[in-house]
C-alpha cells in the first residue's frame, strides 16, 4: 500500500493531525517520513496497544501483558520504539493495567484506551493518575449491559476528578448501526471509495457486523448510541474536554470523510460549533504536549491550516467546503485535493 493513498483522504478532508491508536511499528517510519518532509501528510502521534491475555487482537497489532511485569517491558519497549504514548486495551487486568499507567508515567508516556474488564463492577478503580483519556463513549456504555444512563453522573464525576478528557467517536456507532439497518446502504458510500482495494473487500463482503444484522442486535447498538449522545452531553455540561475522532479503520468508517460526520453528531450532542473546532485543533495539541508548535493560528506556530468557503461557526457542515489545505510549506487548493482523490479512486478500482 502506497503511504500517499493512506494520507489522502486525510489531507482532502482538511486533517491535519492524526492521533492514531494501532500500534504497528511502521507507523514510527510513516511519522518520520511525514515529519522530514519526503512525504506529504498529517501529523501522526502513534501509541502502542497494550492487552491482556488472551488479547482480543492479534499479537502484532497489539503488545500482550499477561502480568504486571509484562505491562512494565511492554511500555519500556514501546517508549524505545519511538511510541507517544500507550494505548490500553479491554482484557488487562487491573493489576496490570495499573502498572501499566505507573510505568508510561515514568517513561514520560501519557495512556490513553479503553477502560478495560467491562461489566465486572469496578469501573472506577481504573480512573486513576495517568489514564488521561478514553478512547470512545462507548467503552462507558459497556461497563455494564444494557448501557446504563442513570450512571452517566459518576462516570462524569470520576473522569473530572481524574482530569481524564475523551474521544466521542459517535459516528462509530452511528455507522455500525446504519449499516445494519440497511446493509446495502454500504455499496452506496462515495466515501468508502477510497479505501484500498483490500480494506474495501472487507467492508463488503467480510464484515462482522453485517454477519447477523438482526433486529435485536440493530436495538442493541442503537442503546449505545443513545447512551453515548447523553453521555458527551453531561461532559460537555460539567467542561470535562471532549476530543474529535472516528476509529476509521472500522468497517463503514471511511477515514478524513467520517470526522465532518462527528461534528455533525457532536453539535446534536450538545457541542457548540466553536467547541468542536476547539476539540480539532487546539485542544488535542494540548493532550499531545504540542500547542507550542501547532493547533492554533499565531505568529510563529505550523502554518497548517484548513482554508474553508463558508463560515464553520454559522452551520458545522461548512467544513466540508474546503477551499485549500496548507501544510509542511505545502499549498494544496481544491482543485489538487479533488485530484488526488480520483487518482486514489481509480487506483482502487
Amino acid at each position: 500500500m502506497v503511504l500517499e493513498d493512506v494520507l489522502t483522504p486525510y489531507l482532502a478532508n482538511g486533517i491535519t493531525q492524526i492521533f492514531d491508536l494501532s500500534a504497528m511499528s511502521e507507523e514510527i517510519g510513516q511519522r518520520v517520513a511525514v515529519e522530514s518532509g519526503r512525504v506529504l501528510g498529517p501529523h501522526i502521534a502513534s501509541a502502542a496497544m497494550i492487552d491482556g491475555s488472551p488479547p482480543l487482537w492479534p499479537p502484532g497489532m497489539t503488545r500482550v501483558a499477561a502480568t504486571p511485569e509484562d505491562g512494565r517491558q511492554a511500555v519500556r519497549d514501546a517508549k524505545a520504539e519511538g511510541y507517544d504514548a500507550i494505548k490500553a486495551y479491554s482484557k488487562l487486568t487491573l493489576e496490570t493495567f495499573t502498572a501499566i499507567v505507573d510505568e508510561a508515567r515514568k517513561q514520560h508516556m501519557r495512556v490513553v484506551g479503553h477502560i478495560p474488564q467491562r461489566e465486572a463492577g469496578i469501573t472506577e478503580k481504573f480512573f486513576q493518575p495517568g489514564f488521561d483519556l478514553v478512547a470512545h463513549a462507548e467503552e462507558f456504555a459497556q461497563q455494564t449491559w444494557p448501557p446504563a444512563p442513570a450512571a452517566i453522573p459518576a462516570y462524569v464525576e470520576m473522569s473530572k476528578r481524574n482530569g481524564t478528557w475523551l474521544i466521542a467517536t459517535l459516528t462509530l456507532d452511528e455507522r455500525i448501526t446504519e449499516q445494519m439497518r440497511d446493509p446495502a446502504s454500504i455499496a452506496k458510500r462515495a466515501d468508502l471509495k477510497h479505501l484500498h482495494p483490500l480494506e474495501y473487500g472487507v467492508v463488503l463482503n467480510d464484515n462482522r457486523y453485517l454477519k447477523d444484522p438482526s433486529a435485536q442486535k440493530t436495538a442493541s447498538l442503537q442503546s449505545i448510541v443513545d447512551f453515548n449522545a447523553q453521555l458527551v452531553r453531561a461532559f460537555v455540561a460539567a467542561e470535562i474536554p471532549v476530543l474529535t475522532g472516528t476509529d476509521s479503520p472500522v468497517p463503514g468508517v471511511a477515514p478524513g470523510f467520517s470526522l465532518h460526520d462527528e461534528f455533525v453528531s457532536l453539535t446534536k450532542s450538545g457541542m457548540s460549533n466553536l467547541q468542536v473546532l476547539e476539540a480539532t485543533t487546539r485542544l488535542p495539541a494540548e493532550w499531545l504536549g504540542t500547542i507550542k508548535d501547532r493547533g492554533t493560528v499565531e505568529a510563529g506556530k505550523r502554518a497548517d491550516l484548513v482554508l474553508l468557503d463558508a463560515d464553520p461557526l454559522a452551520d458545522i457542515t461548512n467544513t466540508r467546503a474546503i477551499s485549500a489545505v496548507i501544510i509542511g510549506g505545502h499549498y494544496l487548493p481544491r482543485a489538487d485535493l479533488d485530484r488526488k482523490l480520483a487518482e486514489l479512486a481509480s487506483r482502487n478500482r
